[in-house]
């Protein structure tokens, strides 16, 4: 599967994040790009759950991954999230998966987001960002495009309150 595979679409990325509530409201966003299935077993999580989530990993042939509180755990269909060494099934990620997410990240154009993909990345609204692994097709030492996608990372855009009021002290001192 390559870029030209998925489509066309377009991207339109937004940055917000500023409290518990936009937190919830950012979450969702990044529930927008996500597959069908893997959605609505995130509507099982309990919400307290769901906020805390900084990534989900979904990699051909694996299971989905979530990291919750600097933790890999395995996403249930159910909405648990288990030990990775737990026993259960986890929802296992296909072509299908990986494709799915590109072209919502990509939100309307994937020619548009091309450069994005180069980088190895797409931001998408509410500042998350989707880190995407293939082949890579190199021209003259540049990566032209990426090819046969095996895995995304969704890396969920957290508000980091006070985060500035050190710089904003010293910047006030000096």
């Amino acid at each position: 599967m390559n870029l030209t595979e998925l489509g066309s679409y377009r991207l339109t990325p937004q940055f917000s994040a500023v409290s518990k509530s936009a937190e919830l409201t950012s979450a969702g966003k990044a529930m927008d790009i996500m597959p069908p299935d893997i959605k609505r077993a995130m509507m099982f999580m309990p919400e307290e759950m769901r906020i805390e989530i900084e990534e989900i990993r979904l990699r051909y042939g694996k299971s989905c991954f979530v990291y919750i509180n600097g933790q890999e755990k395995k996403f249930c269909r159910d909405g648990k999230v288990v030990d990775t060494s737990f026993p259960a099934a986890g929802i296992e990620i296909g072509e299908e998966h990986i494709a799915y997410v590109i072209e919502k990240a990509a939100g309307g154009s994937i020619y548009t987001a091309e450069d994005c993909l180069k980088e190895g990345y797409i931001t998408v609204a509410g500042g998350h960002r989707v880190g995407v692994c293939g082949e890579c097709v190199i021209e003259n030492g540049e990566v032209t495009t990426i090819k046969n996608f095996s895995s995304v990372c969704i890396r969920l855009a957290k508000c980091a309150d006070g985060i500035s009021k050190r710089c904003a002290d010293d910047i006030s001192e000096g």
